[in-house]
């Protein structure tokens, strides 16, 4: 097997929010939107800083930020509200390449999974609503009972390997933000970053196998590498 490529790995763990489907964004500005609504300043910094964070790191991040008990659980059911409301109107789309890159895993008999900070009936409607069918089994959720944290700790992807049945070495993650990134890497994953609403860091560089500018690019790898 070649190891420039893609053909070195049995299986590939995308993230979902902001990687497959562009709803990145809207968590960013809804939970900005939340924010203020209730009274509570919100900035960009902060919104991108709890991108697929654990819910508990979240809350433990509210409570220090705002001195507010209540703080987190009250924005989050706010922001709940709004962004429903606004996909219920607007839909999801998918990000460019999403619907080509998992038909052509299938066809070059790699394994995908999905590992996620949603939850699994978030996951299915809304990749749903961007014209994308993701099965159920496929869904590693960091809400699953026996994850213990969600990212950025390693263990939705660890919890993800075990269930395909391979080490961490032969999985390759695709994440767009740097919580999921030091997930899949601290997990022991080769991780692809398509940047979506922030750059690379320098820590996210040395995290990442490579930066891609789309899915697109990714699956032009994965075909160069079958057509040989």
């Amino acid at each position: 097997m070649k190891t420039s490529g893609l053909t070195q790995y049995r299986a590939v763990l995308f993230d979902l929010d902001g990687t497959l489907i562009d709803s990145e964004k809207l968590y960013h500005r809804f939970w900005m939107e939340a924010a203020h609504a209730l009274g509570f300043p919100m900035d960009d910094s902060f919104a991108n800083q709890i991108r697929s964070l654990d819910n508990g790191l979240c809350r433990a991040l509210f409570k220090r930020t705002y001195r507010d008990e209540t703080a987190y659980d009250r924005i989050h059911e706010k922001r709940i509200e709004l962004m429903d409301a606004y996909i219920a109107a607007n839909g999801i789309a998918a990000k460019p390449g999403a619907k080509e890159i998992l038909p052509a895993l299938r066809e070059a008999r790699v394994s995908y999974y999905i590992c996620t900070a949603s939850s699994v009936d978030t996951a299915v409607r809304n990749a749903s609503i961007a014209g994308i069918t993701l099965p159920r089994e496929h869904i590693i959720s960091t809400k699953n009972a026996g994850i213990k944290c969600g990212k950025p700790a390693p263990y939705v992807y660890l919890a993800a390997c075990r269930q395909i049945g391979i080490r961490p070495d032969e999985a390759l993650a695709v994440e767009d933000a740097p919580n999921g990134i030091k997930s899949a890497h601290d997990a022991g994953c080769d991780v692809i970053m398509i940047p979506d609403l922030t750059q690379p860091t320098n820590e996210d560089l040395s995290m990442t196998k490579a930066i891609l500018p789309s899915l697109g690019a990714l699956r032009a790898m994965l075909c160069a590498d079958h057509a040989d």
